[in-house]
C-alpha cells in the first residue's frame, strides 16, 4: 500500500499537496486538504469551454499532479482556455469520490499558449481497484494517484458495454485488470472485440476509475469495425467505420450493404468530410422507423439499426411515460441505443445561457421544441433562425428530454421564420402537467409579474399575484434591462422543464418588455370573489397584501356607473359587505385592476 508521509499534512500549497490522501492506510482516500482554502498556480490541462469546469496542472507533470477546478460561486474567464497559466483560489472539496477546488475568487490568467503535457502511459492495472488488478496489493492508493491526470492506455479491448449512472462506457483490459471508457460524449460506439489505444482525463464515476476521452481524437481503433448508421436526410445514411476507409473499395460497393425494412440503395459514396465513413443514398426512409443496415465485407460483417429519416420532434416529445412521483415524462426514446435524427429552426443558439445548450423547433405548437446538447467545444457557429439538422440520442436529464451524443450536425443558412408559442402563466407552473407541452419550445408569456429578484433568475407569478403560480426568468442574458419585486413584465425565450422547476431563457434584453415597474403599490388585491349578491348588500371574498384604501365601482353592462365606495381594508383576507342598491340584473364589479361580473337578482 501506498502511503503518504507525515511531513505532508497539513500542507496545502500545490496541487501535489491537496491530491494527497488523508488517511490511506484506514482507506480514507480523500484529500488532507478537504474544507482549506487554498490558492495554487497552475496551467490548464484541459478546458472543454463549459462554464462549470476545468483541469489545472502543476509541473512536473505526474502522480498527483492534476485536480479538477469547479467555478463554485464565480464565473470562469471568457478567454479561458487550455494551455493557460493561471492563479486559482477556492475551497477544497470532495465530490462524489473527486477531489476538486470550488473557487471563491476569479481566475486569474497569467500567460497563455503553453503546450499540453504528453499522456502518462499506464496499464489498465493502475485504474483497476479489485482484485483483477496486477497492481491489487496497492490498491486504491495507485489509481487515486491518477486521478484528474491525462493517461493513455494501449492495446485494450474491449470485453463489454456497460452503464455507470448516466453514462456510458466501454469496459476495457490489456491483460492487468479492468477500467472503464466514457464513450457517450464521442462518436466511437464500442463493439466488445475492439482493439483500441485510448487516452483521457481519470474521475472516480460511483466508486470507479474511468478515463473520458476529450475528443473523438482519444480514441484509435486498430481493428475495422462498423461504428454507427444514421439517417442525415430522408434519403441518405451515414456508416461510420471505426478506421480510415479511404481506398477500400468494397465500401462503396452498394452490393455490400442491404437494409431492412427492404429499401433500395442506390448509391455509396466516401464522405468528403470523414475519411471514415460512407454515405449511402436510398429510396425515401419512412420517419421515424427502425431501420437495420447490414454490412458485409470480406474482413467485417456486422449490422447497426437506427430511426430512419428525419423524425418529428412533436413525435419524441408527446410520447412519454408518467413518472407521477416526481412529475416527470420521460420520452420513450429516451435511452435507445438506435440513433435518431431531427430537425428543426434554431430558436435559442448556444452563447445565449449559462451552458452551450442550443434549441430547435419544428413546429409552433406544443411538444414541438428540442435541446441539443453536445455543441460546447463545436466550432460550428449558427444564429437564430437557421435551421439545423441533429444526428445523435435522445437522454433524460433530470426530467429535460434532449438529444445528446452527438453524431452529425448540419446547419442551413436561414433566416427561416418563427415565433414563439404563447402560453398562460399558470401553463409554466411545474405542478401544472401542462407545463412539460412548453419543455425546449420558444415561449411567450404576457403581462408575469416579478416577485423575487435572488439568485441567477428571477421568480415571476400572474398579475395580479398568485401564490400557486410561479416559475422563473434568467437573467443570464440580459445586460441592460434590470429586474425589480414589482415589476410587470412580457417575456419570451426557450424554456426548460428540469430539476422540479419551469426555467424561462431570454437569449436578450429584447426578449423582455417591461411594461410598469412598482406595480406592487398599485396592484392591491391577490384574489377577489363575489359570494353572493342582492339588491341591498354584494358579498365579497378579497386577499390583501398590506391595508389600504380601495375605491369599488359597479358599472351596468353598458359601461355607466352606477354605484361607487371607497373602503379601508386590512392586510389579509376577508369577507366585505358592500352596500348598494340596485336593480335585478347583470353588473361590473371593479376594484383597482380587477373586475368580475355580478349577477344581482
Amino acid at each position: 500500500m501506498l502511503g503518504v508521509s507525515l511531513f505532508l499534512i497539513g500542507s496545502c500549497s500545490t496541487i501535489y499537496d491537496i491530491q494527497q490522501p488523508a488517511d490511506p492506510s484506514n482507506g480514507n482516500y480523500d484529500s488532507q486538504c478537504v474544507d482549506s482554502l487554498v490558492t495554487v498556480t497552475g496551467k490548464v490541462l484541459f478546458y472543454s469551454g463549459s462554464p462549470y469546469t476545468f483541469y489545472l496542472y502543476e509541473e512536473p507533470y505526474g502522480r498527483y499532479r492534476a485536480v479538477l477546478v469547479y467555478r463554485g460561486s464565480t464565473t470562469l474567464p471568457d478567454s479561458l482556455a487550455t494551455g493557460d497559466s493561471v492563479i486559482v483560489t477556492g475551497n477544497v472539496q470532495e465530490y462524489y469520490g473527486n477531489t476538486e477546488i470550488a473557487l471563491t475568487q476569479t481566475v486569474q490568467i497569467i500567460s497563455s499558449g503553453h503546450p499540453t503535457p504528453s499522456p502518462l502511459l499506464i496499464t489498465a492495472a493502475h485504474l483497476d481497484t479489485t482484485s483483477s488488478s496486477a497492481f491489487y496489493d496497492g490498491q486504491p492508493d495507485t489509481a487515486e494517484a491518477y486521478e484528474h491526470t491525462l493517461v493513455r492506455l494501449e492495446n485494450v479491448y474491449v470485453v463489454d458495454t456497460v452503464h455507470i449512472g448516466s453514462g456510458f462506457y466501454a469496459k476495457i483490459t490489456d491483460g492487468t485488470g479492468y477500467t472503464f471508457l466514457r464513450v457517450d460524449g464521442i462518436t466511437y460506439n464500442p463493439n466488445v472485440g475492439d482493439l483500441l489505444n485510448a487516452q483521457g482525463l481519470v474521475y472516480t464515476r460511483y466508486g470507479w476509475y474511468v478515463v473520458e476521452p476529450r475528443n473523438d481524437a482519444d480514441v484509435e481503433v486498430l481493428t475495422l469495425g462498423l461504428n454507427v448508421a444514421f439517417a442525415i436526410s430522408h434519403n441518405q445514411i451515414k456508416v461510420m467505420y471505426t478506421q480510415d476507409i479511404t481506398g477500400n473499395s468494397e465500401v462503396v460497393d452498394i452490393s455490400r450493404y442491404s437494409l431492412m425494412p427492404s429499401l433500395n440503395i442506390l448509391s455509396a459514396q466516401y464522405d468528403p468530410d470523414d475519411n471514415k465513413s460512407v454515405i449511402l443514398t436510398t429510396d425515401p426512409m419512412t420517419d421515424g422507423q427502425v431501420y437495420s443496415l447490414h454490412v458485409n465485407l470480406s474482413t467485417l460483417q456486422d449490422s447497426a439499426k437506427f430511426f430512419g429519416g428525419i423524425t418529428p420532434i412533436t413525435e419524441i416529445q408527446s410520447n412519454f411515460v408518467y413518472d407521477s412521483a416526481n412529475r416527470y415524462f420521460p420520452s420513450i426514446y429516451a435511452d435507445s441505443a438506435y440513433p435518431i435524427t431531427v430537425a428543426g429552426v434554431i430558436t435559442g443558439w448556444k452563447d445565449k445561457f449559462p451552458a452551450p445548450w442550443v434549441f430547435i423547433q419544428e413546429a409552433e405548437q406544443p411538444y414541438g421544441g428540442m435541446l441539443i446538447w453536445g455543441l460546447g467545444s463545436s466550432t460550428i457557429t449558427a444564429a437564430e433562425g437557421d435551421s439545423m439538422v441533429v444526428a445523435g440520442y435522445v437522454t433524460e436529464y433530470n426530467g429535460l428530454t434532449e438529444i445528446a451524443t452527438l453524431l452529425y450536425t448540419k446547419v442551413v443558412p436561414g433566416p427561416f421564420n418563427y415565433n414563439p408559442i404563447t402560453a398562460e402563466p399558470t401553463a409554466l407552473v411545474f405542478n401544472n402537467d401542462s407545463s412539460e407541452m412548453y419543455e425546449d419550445m420558444f415561449v411567450s408569456v404576457d403581462s408575469v409579474y416579478v416577485i423575487d429578484t435572488a439568485g441567477n433568475s428571477v421568480t415571476v407569478t400572474s398579475y395580479p399575484p398568485d401564490s400557486t403560480v410561479t416559475f422563473q426568468v434568467s437573467k443570464y442574458a440580459l445586460s441592460t434591462t434590470t429586474l425589480v419585486p414589482g415589476a410587470l413584465i412580457n417575456v419570451q425565450g426557450p424554456v426548460r422543464r428540469i430539476y422540479s422547476s419551469v426555467i424561462l431563457y431570454p437569449r436578450s434584453d429584447a426578449d423582455v418588455e417591461v411594461i410598469a415597474v412598482g406595480v406592487a403599490e398599485k396592484s392591491g388585491f391577490r384574489s377577489i370573489r363575489v359570494l353572493n349578491a342582492n339588491r341591498n348588500s354584494i358579498e365579497i371574498y378579497y386577499s390583501l397584501p398590506s391595508a389600504r384604501d380601495i375605491a369599488f365601482q359597479i358599472y351596468s353592462v353598458s359601461g355607466r356607473l352606477v354605484h361607487s365606495r371607497n373602503v379601508h381594508l386590512g392586510a389579509g383576507s376577508g369577507t366585505l359587505h358592500l352596500p348598494v342598491s340596485l336593480r335585478t340584473g347583470v353588473y361590473i364589479l371593479r376594484a383597482d385592476n380587477l373586475s368580475q361580473k355580478v349577477l344581482v337578482r
